[in-house]
Order: structure tokens, then C-alpha cells, then sequence
């Protein structure tokens, strides 16, 4: 049965940190929902996964507003945060 799940972004948007990332599923992945805060301010990916297959790894960005936008024309937008004066923007780039 699909659930959700909540994957944090593993970079520090405090500070200005931005790049790429891989997030490892806890099963196969059936949606990518969306991109933001959490409750304690922590962004995050939220997922519909099947607990019950295979996960995958998946490669994601983060970019700051100014700065290059992906070039691959395989990069999905998922979403904007905004974390104190810093304002990001998630894509999804592929499975690894």
C-alpha cells in the first residue's frame, strides 16, 4: 500500500549551502508532491512511496535565486522555499 513519506533536504539553507543531493527512497517511488518546511522549519521533500518494493536513489538540486538555472532539459521544478533572507528553488534531476 502507497504512503507518504518525508525526506529532509540534507543542506544547510541557513548559511547559503546549495547544490545537488541524492535522497535514498524507502521504497519505490509513485509521486514526488512537494517541496518545503516542516514543522520545525526543516525543509523537505514529501513522497508517495510502496514500502513494499525496491527503492531508489534520486539526484535533486537546490538553487539559490541569482543563480544558474539547470541547464538539462530532463530538470523538473518542484517547488520554492523561502528560509529567513534566502529563497531556493528544488528540481528534481533524475534516478541514480
Amino acid at each position: 500500500m502507497a504512503k507518504i513519506f518525508k525526506y529532509h533536504i540534507p543542506l544547510n539553507l541557513a548559511i547559503g549551502q546549495y547544490g545537488t543531493f541524492n535522497i535514498i527512497s524507502q521504497g519505490l517511488v509513485l509521486d514526488i508532491l512537494s517541496a518545503g518546511l516542516d514543522a520545525n522549519n526543516k525543509p523537505c521533500i514529501w513522497m508517495v512511496v510502496d514500502p513494499e518494493r525496491e527503492g531508489k536513489a534520486m539526484t535533486f538540486s537546490i538553487i539559490g535565486t541569482g543563480h544558474d538555472a539547470p541547464t538539462k532539459t530532463t530538470s523538473i521544478y518542484l517547488d520554492t522555499i523561502t528560509v529567513g533572507q534566502f529563497v531556493w528553488h528544488i528540481f528534481f534531476e533524475n534516478f541514480l
